[in-house]
């Protein structure tokens, strides 16, 4: 009995490493479809995306700020 064990144990061992990883990647792809179901579902509906206020000027320092460009346009002169 103890030599069948010797002998089953690195594939046992291999195979529960390789069923490990699978799970977790395909735990991770469930995840990534979750949430990308969300994000399309937030843009259809309008609603604001969790983080979407950190605009290009967020380096800045005014996150969310519009551009010169658009602040000129929707002003009237």
């Amino acid at each position: 009995m103890e030599e069948y064990l010797k002998v089953l144990l690195p594939s046992i061992g291999v195979a529960l490493i390789f069923f490990l990883v699978m799970r977790s990647i395909l735990m991770a792809d469930r995840k990534e479809r979750a949430a990308m179901e969300e994000f399309y579902r937030n843009e259809e509906s309008g609603r604001p995306v969790a983080g979407a206020d950190r605009g290009e000027n967020a380096a800045d320092g005014f996150a969310g700020a519009p551009d010169s460009a658009e602040t000129s346009r929707d002003t009237p002169r």
